[in-house]
Parts: C-alpha cells; structure tokens; sequence
C-alpha cells in the first residue's frame, strides 16, 4: 500500500505482469503437450482439432449434468440419532451445508418424515 493508503501501480503492475507470465507459461504447456499428443497419435489437424471438440464437450455435458444433480437435491432435516437410517436408505450428506439430502431423482417417499416443511 502506498503512504495514502492506496496500493502502489508498479506493484500492481508487477503482479498482473506475473500472473500474465504464469498463464501465457500454462497455455504454452498445454499447446505443446497437445502437439506433442497429435503427432503420438499421428493425426492430422483436423483430426486434432475434431478430438478438442469432443473432450471439451464430454467435459461440459458432465459438468452440466453435475450442476443438474446438485440444483435438484432436495434437503432433510434428519436428527443425527437417525443419521444411520437415513444413509441405508440412499440419503448422502452434503458437507458444505452440513445436511443430508436426497437426489432429486431419487424416490422421496421412503424419506418422508424428514422433508422440510
């Protein structure tokens, strides 16, 4: 911080020029490793660009699934005495929020008792 409590440009200059270098240092990695993968595998770049698509994609497609899942639990105000119980039956804990919960596509009736409200 500089003496009028503001944060000094050069030090702030000299931390987005190393951020900068320490993702220009990450993607060079990346292209070079998928070079790298492309002649391993003796594609061409279409073939390699065609192989790109596909894995973003499978990534994207799982990670939407995933948000999915997680919008649809629905959450249990179980007592930990019957904490037992609700995981035989196919209850999972979420760690984050400290409750159990049910996937949305999941059968709630065998949860019934510790629905909210």
């Amino acid at each position: 911080m500089g003496s009028d409590g503001r944060t000094n440009p050069r030090r702030a200059a000299r931390q987005a020029r190393k951020e900068f270098d320490r993702h220009s240092t990450l993607n060079r990695n990346v292209f070079k490793s998928l070079d790298a993968w492309k002649e391993y595998m003796q594609m061409s770049d279409e073939e390699m660009q065609d192989w790109c698509v596909s894995v973003f994609k499978d990534y994207w497609t799982r990670k939407t699934k995933e948000k999915a899942e997680y919008n649809s639990r629905v959450y249990l105000d179980c007592p930990y005495e019957e904490k037992n119980r609700c995981k035989k039956l196919g209850g999972q804990w979420d760690a984050q929020k400290r409750q159990w919960y049910v996937s949305g596509n999941k059968d709630i009736e065998p949860f019934k008792e510790w629905l909210n409200g």
